[in-house]
């Protein structure tokens, strides 16, 4: 080419179309518009980004949410080969990076297939792709590779950000990233798959892939009887755990009936003139509907307490903060070993009696010292309980009182 040849620019159809401003500004104030100023839900369970939302083919027909069904075979007849592939390739700009972009869409794929799309939240509709099944084609070998961890996260997933949104009262917080690996790993682990926890990196596999899973549901699975028959035991336990703000109350109704066997738990409530029984009372009505007594209950549909229920709940965790210094004097005295001992819900509520708290652990070690002297009093305890009503738990007692 001579230097007097003009250099033309070329044209390529990868180029996009400009935005238009002006449409954009509309659809920024559309969305601007459509939200409160402070919701406290929101919140509490965060949101996706619109560019991460779920997305799933035009005219879609979602799941009918049904606990007995979600992760069986047939929960979402509408996820034809089809219509797998286009959430598949519709999804894979939701992540960055190759891996995660396949991990991330095959998951959404297999989470959509369990059976939890069920509603609207963050769930967007888009065109279909053309050509779905020959674009995901082309990544079959790496598919292939992540598959069977997919379709047990796409189960698992949803449950264990449940129960640890229930328990720390967020999906995830960057800030406490290492706390939240912590959370998962110990979940994935009792479930006896701790590499899930490296399936994504945390923001990913924590936040982003599966909030549109609603926590309701979630909850609801994992206390289904029928789904009880399926799913790990450890998760049938966690479905009880007390949801944050409730912590001390479940510890210490545990730590007495960790103490009944013995009669100490009867001899601390005559001591101390507090109703244990209306304590632990409080516990079973937790554990029984953890989302209505979460702090943000209406993460879970739930509406706030009324206010008897309040005045109730209020009332036994101040005769909990009472006992704090006594029981948690007991769990000092365990050994480090113990899974009790590592509770920290009545920490600071003892060490408003440090003496007390003192004085509890040294009467606990003493009577966790105590020998049985038949087979009888072996399995009664008796010597212990018989200790205990001596009146040494009385003075101690009184102490807090001061």
């Amino acid at each position: 080419m001579s230097a007097k040849e003009e250099v033309k620019p070329t044209t390529s159809s990868a180029v996009p179309a400009p935005v238009n401003p002006h449409q954009e500004l509309l659809a920024f104030l559309a969305e601007m518009n459509g939200q409160d100023c402070y919701d406290a839900k929101a919140t509490a369970i965060g949101k996706l980004d619109s560019n991460h939302h779920l997305f799933v083919p035009q005219g879609f027909v979602k799941s009918t949410f049904n606990p007995e069904t979600i992760g069986k075979v047939g929960a979402a007849p509408t996820v034809t080969d089809k219509i797998y592939a286009q959430i598949y390739v519709l999804n894979k700009n939701v992540f960055e990076g190759e891996i995660a972009q396949i991990k991330g869409a095959l998951l959404r794929c297999e989470l959509v297939k369990a059976g939890w799309c069920t509603g609207t939240y963050e769930v967007t509709e888009k065109p279909a792709p053309a050509e779905a099944m020959k674009t995901m084609a082309a990544d079959l070998d790496k598919i292939k590779e992540y598959a069977d961890d997919a379709k047990i996260l796409a189960m698992l997933l949803p449950l264990a950000a449940e129960h640890t949104f229930r328990t720390m009262g967020h999906h995830y917080i960057s800030g406490m990233s290492q706390d939240y690996v912590t959370k998962y790993s110990n979940f994935f682990s009792a479930c006896v798959k701790p590499h899930l926890v490296d399936y994504l990196p945390p923001d990913l596999l924590f936040h982003r892939v599966a909030h549109w899973v609603p926590l309701s549901s979630a909850l609801t699975v994992s206390k289904n009887d029928i789904q009880k028959v399926s799913l790990p035991n450890a998760v049938v336990i966690r479905s009880t755990s007390a949801p944050a703000g409730t912590a001390l109350i479940s510890t210490s109704a545990a730590i007495l009936d960790a103490l009944s066997g013995t009669g100490l738990a009867d001899s601390i409530g005559k001591a101390s003139g507090i109703d244990t029984k209306a304590l632990k009372a409080m516990s079973d009505k937790v554990k029984a509907n953890p989302g209505k007594f979460h702090t943000i209950p209406s993460a879970y549909g739930n509406s706030f307490l009324a206010q008897s229920e309040a005045e109730e709940f209020a009332t036994q965790k101040e005769e909990a903060k009472k006992l704090a210094p006594v029981l948690q004097g007991f769990l000092d005295s365990l050994p480090r070993t113990s899974d009790l001992a590592a509770a920290r819900a009545l920490a600071k509520h003892a060490d408003v009696n440090p003496l007390l708290r003192k004085r509890a652990r040294a009467f606990f070690k003493e009577v966790g010292t105590t020998k049985a002297t038949t087979i009888s009093e072996l399995f009664s305890m008796n010597k212990r309980a018989a200790a205990a009503t001596e009146g040494t738990e009385t003075v101690d007692l009184e102490e807090d009182n001061d």
